[in-house]
């Protein structure tokens, strides 16, 4: 299988756009950071100590959430979790590696 390049991906979302690809609609649409308070209330846990990777951040794994009940993924983890930082980027402007940008 060969490796997927910047140009495909490019490609690729031209034709969602083209195709009435309802992802931008909603990053245009809606305001995310609006549910970081009651997110984070959700959350509610402090951290013990610093060991560890940090916690995602809590609109960053909403919109994840959003995009797996939007496209039906709901119960396939090994397929959100294999392409999920690469699809929140290109879909939600955020830099991969960094949370919550959006």
């Amino acid at each position: 299988m060969m490796q997927t390049g910047l140009l495909d991906w490019h490609i690729r979302f031209r034709q969602l756009d083209a195709g009435g690809d309802p992802l931008p609609k909603l990053k245009k649409l809606v305001d995310w950071e609006r549910f970081r308070p009651e997110l984070e209330a959700v959350r509610g846990k402090e951290r013990k100590s610093n060991a560890g990777r940090k916690p995602f951040d809590v609109v960053l794994m909403f919109k994840v959430l959003v995009l797996q009940s939007l496209y039906n993924l709901v119960g396939r983890e090994d397929r959100i979790s294999d392409s999920g930082p690469d699809l929140v980027h290109e879909v939600f402007g955020s830099e991969p590696g960094r949370c919550g940008a959006g």
